[in-house]
């Protein structure tokens, strides 16, 4: 029983590290992959999106509504636009845009610009 039970064991191991090595170009698109899958792991109904670092936030893929009314009000900017992936928002005198772009298929990581004197933190 112990032999098959260490046979399943490396069999699953194997498999889970080919799984890995086939898809690492993906895995590692933002580099470091971990910041962004632990990230991914903390999203849920009440906390939408994950800030992964100063000017990079993460949400589920389709879900920024949270992330873009926060944004807006968290940094007094109005939305102008969206462009493609690209949201826009202005001052009144100057245009800030976020950027996404889909990460593992199923998140989208949006990069922020950065605006004077302002920094966006998300939900408190």
């Amino acid at each position: 029983i112990m032999k098959k039970n260490l046979l399943i064991t490396g069999i699953i191991t194997l498999v889970l590290l080919f799984l890995l090595l086939q898809n690492w170009d993906v895995i590692t698109q933002k580099g470091n992959p971990f910041p962004y899958l632990i990230s991914a792991i903390k999203i849920s109904e009440s906390t939408p999106y994950i800030m992964v670092n100063k000017n990079e936030v993460i949400t589920k893929a389709n879900d920024e509504s949270a992330l873009i009314k926060d944004y807006e009000e968290q940094m007094k900017l109005k939305f102008k636009e969206q462009v493609g992936s690209g949201f826009i928002f202005t001052d009144g005198k100057k245009y800030y845009t976020i950027t996404s772009e889909i990460y593992l298929s199923i998140y989208s990581v949006w990069t922020l610009p950065d605006v004077p004197g302002k920094q966006f933190i998300g939900k408190q």
